[in-house]
């Protein structure tokens, strides 16, 4: 009687253990699926944000700062460096927000100098710094916020 309680309980636990071993990939797998469709819908909504940053900010070509620096000018603007994009998606450890987005770009800082206001807007702008930027963001009720 033992020995067949004892059979039962390790071909059960053999079974069980393998079991989850052949389940276990298809459920990683799933969840692979699951995270890869939440990083190309994370990756559009990056791309449309950057294009909405950039028409909606307040240092773009056409609002450059311009400053009088003894004698001359110095024009800076700043530009969202779209090709630098990369975006990451984990799932989130939260229980009302089940992913979490992470979106970087670069923004180039341009100037110009000149003896006029006029002068500068027309320069030649070249760049002198490149900022990393780095904006997260939570998906919550079907959307990215």
């Amino acid at each position: 009687m033992r020995r067949k309680i004892l059979c039962t309980t390790l071909a059960a636990l053999i079974i069980g253990t393998l079991g989850a071993s052949l389940i276990a990939p298809v459920q990683a797998a799933a969840q692979d699926d699951e995270l890869g469709r939440m990083l190309t819908h994370f990756t559009t909504f990056a791309q449309a944000r950057i294009k909405t940053l950039d028409r909606s900010q307040n240092m773009a070509r056409s609002k450059m700062v311009v400053i009088k620096e003894g004698p001359s000018y110095r024009g800076t603007y700043h530009t969202f460096d779209h090709e630098s994009l990369t975006c990451k998606v984990r799932k989130s450890r939260s229980e009302t927000i089940p992913f979490v987005g992470v979106m970087k770009f670069n923004v180039h800082i341009w100037q110009a100098k000149g003896e006029t206001i006029e002068a500068v807007k027309n320069g030649s702008f070249a760049p002198v710094k490149i900022q990393p930027n780095r904006q997260i963001y939570s998906f919550k009720g079907g959307a990215w916020k």
